[in-house]
Parts: structure tokens; sequence; C-alpha cells
């Protein structure tokens, strides 16, 4: 202190830069910002239906949209480009068809901005196939395109063609889509589940397969990863390019949860098994930037359970976690702290008249693995929850909601996003009409979410639309 100053000027100019530090907080941008939907876009144009979208975002905020569409009896994979701003380019078909089914696509972003989209496509449903992806009269072809950083597409690739029973839901049932992921090289990792009838009979098989593909697209060989009896898989990798795959196995008496890692050269690891007794299903994996992967997953068991566990930096598994009971359909999502955010559908059956009510419930991991408090995020009728989370550990959570008042079976988009340190924001309507569901989420690096859907009614046939949400001081 010199000799010009008094402790009470001191003291005085002390509180003034408190005060002037907190108004400065205050007004801070993003202090109290929420998040807020612009009105939703029309993506694509309109067709007789449309599949649930498929979206991934680069390093300059641009996000990718993908999906099937039928229109005029052709069945085409489409995808568009929504620029930072916005604003979305022209519609780009990436493939076309009139005689095979389809499944998926599922889309892929790399930070450059190239992309890979992949499907299956069954040959042998409506029949007349010009049969280019398969030498087989009867066959279903996993196949991938790549997108350069401009978006122009390369020709397609068959990455494999089977023999499938899937054509009879009496036989195996319905498969999930292709999963792809790519790694910050450009790299993509593509995953399925082959099912093969040799016999032609109701004897069949069913393991999960996986190829890498090069920067331009170029495929390496396929390998067989499970044992016989598995369910469709799913996959995240590592920025470094290790992919951590789980999947379902039935072994004849429990249905095992089971992860294997690939490492950034294609070689796999031994496959390890996360639970293997009870009826497990529906697992979804989330890699952190260490490495460590946080799978959840169904137990259908009774009590209906949601389950977790998080694999070390080795691979190997932690304890295994209930999250919730008397729920169903889970998501992961992971932040940069390794922090992961799990959201579910839980179906609750009212007392007396036995009607049932979906809710939308979260709950946050910490790094350990330990799950803090379930919140539930939707009211009644909400239901397939997707999640996404930025840079900062912000959850954008978003679902389908089915309000029972409403006589003409108008549906809604609705979002909500869960704080770093776990507190909602209010919940947002960002579509409502006839035929509105199945959302999908994507986060770019300034934590704005876009949220893409389908609509599928009659009286307007099928179209993609999406919404972008921005924080509002």
């Amino acid at each position: 202190m010199t000799r010009s100053e008094s402790p009470s000027k001191l003291g005085s100019t002390t509180a003034l830069l408190t005060i002037a530090f907190a108004v400065a907080l205050l007004l801070a941008p993003g202090a109290h910002a929420r998040l807020k939907f612009a009105p939703p876009q029309t993506l694509s144009p309109v067709g007789e239906v449309a599949s649930t979208p498929s979206l991934g975002v680069d390093s300059q905020d641009r996000v990718t949209v993908a999906w099937w569409r039928l229109a005029g009896g052709q069945q085409r994979i489409e995808s568009v480009r929504v620029g930072a701003d916005g604003v979305a380019g022209e519609v780009g078909t990436l493939f076309s068809n009139a005689s095979d089914r389809f499944l998926g696509p599922r889309i892929a972003v790399a930070s450059g901005g190239g992309s890979v989209a992949v499907w299956a496509r069954d040959t042998d449903v409506f029949g007349g196939s010009d049969q280019d992806c398969a030498p087989e009269p009867q066959a279903t072809c996993v196949q991938a395109i790549h997108l350069d950083a401009n978006g122009q597409p390369a020709p397609v690739r068959t990455l494999s063609s089977f023999d499938t029973p899937e054509r009879d839901p009496d036989i195996v049932g319905q498969s999930d889509p292709p999963q792809v992921a790519v790694d910050s090289l450009g790299r993509a990792t593509v995953v399925w589940r082959r099912t093969d009838a040799p016999s032609g009979d109701h004897a069949f098989s069913s393991v999960v397969q996986a190829v890498r593909l090069g920067t331009d697209g170029d495929p390496g060989p396929v390998q067989t990863l499970s044992g016989d009896g598995a369910g469709d898989p799913t996959l995240a990798l590592h920025s470094q390019g290790r992919a951590t795959i789980v999947w379902p196995r039935f072994d004849g008496q429990n249905g095992r949860i089971e992860a294997v890692r690939l490492n950034a050269d294609g070689t796999a690891e031994e496959v390890r098994t996360l639970v293997e007794r009870g009826r497990n299903d529906d697992p979804e994996v989330a890699v952190d930037p260490r490495g460590r992967a946080t799978v959840v997953w169904s137990e259908t068991s009774r009590p209906r359970r949601i389950r977790a566990v998080r694999l070390r930096a080795d691979g190997g598994p932690g304890t295994v976690r209930t999250l919730a009971k008397g729920s169903h359909s889970p998501e992961v999502a992971v932040d940069q702290r390794g922090r992961a955010t799990a959201v579910w559908q839980r179906t609750i059956r009212a007392k007396g008249s036995g009607a049932l009510k979906f809710k939308v419930q979260a709950a946050r991991l910490s790094r350990n693995g330990s799950p803090g408090a379930v919140k539930t995020l939707s009211k009644s009728r909400g239901f397939d929850p997707q999640v996404a989370v930025d840079r900062r550990g912000r959850a954008t959570v978003a679902w389908g909601r089915l309000r029972l008042r409403d006589k003409k079976g108008i549906e809604r988009i609705e979002a909500r996003r869960v704080g770093a340190r776990g507190k909602p924001e209010p919940v947002q309507t960002l579509a409502k009409a006839v035929g509105v569901g199945f959302p999908q989420v994507a986060v770019d690096s300034q934590g704005r979410p876009t949220v893409a859907w389908v609509v599928s009614d009659l009286s307007v046939g099928g179209l993609i639309q999406s919404a972008r949400g921005r924080d509002r001081g």
C-alpha cells in the first residue's frame, strides 16, 4: 500500500472490482444462454415413403444428412449438406434402384468434410433386380459410397454379399442397417450382421463382420468378429482410429453382450464378454478422448433394466451398473472429460386402467462410470430418445411424443438440453404433425445441435425435415 492509499479507499476499490467482475459474468455471452431452435426446414423432396435420417458434422460445422426415399416407383439413397449457417444445399442422389429393398443408409462424416454412407440391399424382395451387387440370384449386399470434401460421390462399392433368410421374418426377423464410423484421418470402419441359410431351411447362422475402408473408400478384407448367434452390432471410434464394436449374442441359454476392439491397422483384439447371463439386447457404445468406451444395453429379463459398463483403456470391462428399471431403448454419448450421458425410454403401466405411459429419462455417468441421479426429461408418451454431447459437456436429447388429447393423432418432435452440471433446460417443440418421428441429433463445434426427423403421412407422403439450435441470451 502506498502512502496515498487508505485502508477504506482500498476496500472500496476492491468492492467495486468485485461488483464489476460479477456484472461481467452476468453479461458474458452464453452466461445464461438457453438453447433455442429455429423453425424446421424441409431437406428432401416429397416421396411416398422416407426412412429415418442419418447425420454427421465435420470440422467446419457443416452437417451432412442421408436417407432413403421412395418416389415414383424409384428407390433412392440421397444426401444433402447443411452449411454452418444452417442453409441446406442441393439434394444429391447417391444410388437409385427400382426393385430392391434397402436398409439404411447410415452416414459418418470425417473432420475434413469427406463422408461415407453405407446400406444393406436385398435383391429378392420385389423381384426383377438387375443383380449388379452380387452374382447370387437371392442375396443381401452391404454397400458403401465415399463422398469427398466437396460432397462429390465416388462409385458405389459392394463390401459383402450373402444369402439371407431375412426376407422371411418367421425365420430370423429384421436386421438393422450396417453401421459406420470415421476416424480423424478419414478411414471408415463398417460393421454388420451377416445371416446365412445355407441349407434353405429354418437353420441359419448369424455372425458380426467388419471391414476397414481407406481414405479413398477402398475396402480391405472382411473380418468375422463373433461366434454364431450374434445380433446387430454397433460401434464407436477413438480419434486415432481404434474401433470398439459391441453386439448381443445368444449362446443357447443366455443373451450375452460382447465387445471387441479393432486397432488402427485393422487387427482385432480378443473378444470380451461384458455380461453373460440373462436376456440382454440393444447395446450402444461411445468412446471418450482417452479411448475408454461406455456401453449401455437393455436387460429384458424381469425386471427390465438399463445396464452400463465402462471399459478401461486396455479394453477390459469394469463394474456393470444398473441405471434404471422398467426401461429400454438406451442411447449414450460421451463428452471431452469422459463423462457419459445415457438416455432411455421408461415404460409405466398406470394403476387401474393398465394403460402404458412412456417417458424419456437420462443419467450422467462420471469418468469412473458411476451413475448420477436419474432425471425425467419428457412428459408422458415420450419415446425413441437420441442424444449428442458438445465440447462443454452439454447433452442435447431429442425424442418423439404423442399427446393423448390430440384426437387427430398429431405427434411431436421435442428436444431438451441438459447442462454440463446436469440441470435440464426447458423442453422445446421442434415440429408437430401427423407422422413425424424417429429424430436423430448431432452437435457441431460451437455446441449447436441439429435435429433431423422423418415425416410419414398419407396426405403428405414421406420427407425429411431438420431444425438447428443455437444459444440465445
